[in-house]
């Protein structure tokens, strides 16, 4: 972890997690093994990392968002409130609020509640 990183109240760290200089994770981030913060990056609070998932430099993570394992959000991204990144998915584009994304590059799935219309 960079000396340069702030890291909010309640951060779970896990083994081999790295968070980049200058990025900063708001209250209750979970990183687990093998995944990574870039530099100048910004999680919101309560996102959780899988294992091996990346967030890179100057990515910007609102509060709420998960990343399965193997995800990967390129530099200077914006993830909206809520989104989903499923396994193994590259984020190449800004994704809005409420969002499923998966493949790579990632793309929106259908909602359940889009499905019953």
């Amino acid at each position: 972890m960079s000396r340069s990183a702030r890291i909010g109240p309640g951060c779970i760290l896990g083994p081999y997690a790295t968070v980049g200089a200058c990025a900063e994770l708001a209250k209750h981030v979970t990183l687990t093994y093998y995944s990574s913060v870039g530099h100048d990056a910004r999680i919101g609070s309560c996102c959780a990392f899988s294992p091996y998932s990346a967030a890179n430099g100057g990515a910007v993570l609102d509060e709420c968002v998960f990343l399965g394992t193997h995800a990967v959000v390129n530099p200077l991204k914006h993830l909206g409130r809520a989104v989903k990144v499923a396994a193994g998915s590259v984020v190449y584009h800004d994704v809005p609020p409420d969002t499923l994304v998966a493949g790579n590059p990632a793309k929106p799935m259908p909602q359940i509640r889009d499905l019953n219309r």
